[in-house]
């Protein structure tokens, strides 16, 4: 897949974003190996601007020290590391917390879809 920014770009203009999609698979543990890529969760996790984590999205949040105190789910692979991180794992199939959805598994998309869009009418 091509993109069209480098998480450097994304970084320097990352004003011009309202939201953050992180998407599940390995795409998350391969991320946060860059800095730029953690620094753009930071940065929208404080902004409050809304977040979203799919399957093993939370591990881009875990190594943005984004997770401490919140409530989270995930894959279940992940459990011990959003525990770990100072988060509550929750065993349901969408959680939110403030301005971040968390989403178990593709599988079950839509319950956690129907969250993040709340989320984004309260910010509209």
């Amino acid at each position: 897949m091509e993109t069209d920014l480098s998480f450097k770009e994304v970084l320097e203009k990352i004003g011009e974003f309202n939201v953050l999609v992180i998407p599940g698979g390995r795409g998350p543990e391969r991320a946060r190996r860059y800095s730029e890529a953690v620094e753009i969760v930071k940065k929208m996790v404080k902004s409050g601007k809304p977040v979203l984590a799919i399957c093993h999205g939370p591990q881009l949040l875990i190594s943005a020290n984004a997770v401490r105190g919140k409530k989270l789910t995930g894959y279940w692979g992940i459990k011990d590391d959003i525990v770990n991180a100072g988060a509550e794992y929750v065993d349901e199939d969408a959680v939110r917390d403030g301005n971040i959805v968390t989403i178990r598994h593709t599988s079950v998309i839509g319950k956690g879809s129907k969250l993040f869009i709340e989320l984004l009418r309260e910010k509209v």
